[in-house]
């Protein structure tokens, strides 16, 4: 967003949003310089240290990786997610007549929309835990960060980021299975035919280990099959038809796991 046009279009009690991974994007500090004038909420998404853009934020969203792709990817998700979260709240029942009125009445907290949204944005800490706090601004910042990623229902955001994946890659079915650096199964989702399935743990460790995707993991590479009735390493669910289909498996890794 260019800061000139964002100083003729904010209002006091507007949210502005400011995304740049390394947090000293020009522009983007421009925005929040025009923000902070005119008393917007501003919410910051960053990665690496978080830069000048985590300073002037009120809530800052920072995702403690120094790889360029791989910030932005997640900014991504969390764009889309914030623009389906914000159609799901849109009503559009005033007449035309009302619309004029509606722009003109004062406008709600920006602070509660972001509640509603995203939970509440202050981070607490216990009193016992206040002395323990990292004193250097890089190093609280993480901490931050580390509150609020423990905050979220991380089955809720597995499913929300399967859902698109199989919806921008066409597929039918789809599963997501997050393992900790033991190589143990933590949490994942599952979609068939547009519905979510409920897997246990121990389901999702089966998977794990005799379906394809425990085969990318222990190899640690990505593969490409045109026919899970011909492939020994597919592992049919009971929810799943016998028709052949084509599957497809990549691995995420974080500093080579």
């Amino acid at each position: 967003v260019f800061a000139q046009q964002l100083a003729s279009l904010i209002r006091k009690g507007d949210i502005v949003i400011g995304i740049s991974a390394s947090g000293n994007s020009p522009n983007v500090l421009k925005a929040m310089e025009e923000a902070m004038k005119h008393n917007a909420y501003r919410i910051g998404f960053t990665g690496f240290t978080g830069g000048k853009l985590s300073e002037m934020v009120d809530l800052n969203i920072h995702i403690p990786n120094d790889n360029y792709g791989i910030v932005e990817d997640i900014h991504m998700m969390l764009e889309h997610m914030t623009v389906n979260a914000l159609q799901d709240r849109v009503e559009y029942e005033l007449p035309p007549a009302k619309i004029l009125e509606a722009i003109q009445e004062i406008p709600s907290y920006a602070g509660d929309v972001v509640s509603e949204l995203f939970g509440q944005p202050t981070l607490t800490f216990d009193e016992e835990k206040l002395e323990e706090l990292p004193e250097s601004t890089q190093d609280l910042l993480y901490a931050i960060s580390k509150e609020f990623v423990e905050r979220l229902d991380l089955n809720s955001l597995l499913e929300k980021i399967l859902f698109m994946t199989i919806q921008k890659l066409g597929a039918m079915s789809g599963s997501m299975v997050v393992l900790d650096e033991n190589g143990n199964v933590i949490e994942g989702a599952a979609v068939y035919g547009g519905k979510a399935q409920n897997l246990t743990t121990q389901q999702l460790a089966d998977i794990m280990q005799q379906g394809l995707a425990g085969w990318v993991v222990e190899n640690q590479q990505s593969v490409l099959i045109p026919s899970t009735r011909d492939d020994p390493r597919w592992l049919s669910r009971d929810w799943e038809s016998e028709k052949s289909r084509s599957a497809l498996s990549v691995p995420l890794l974080s500093h080579d796991r």
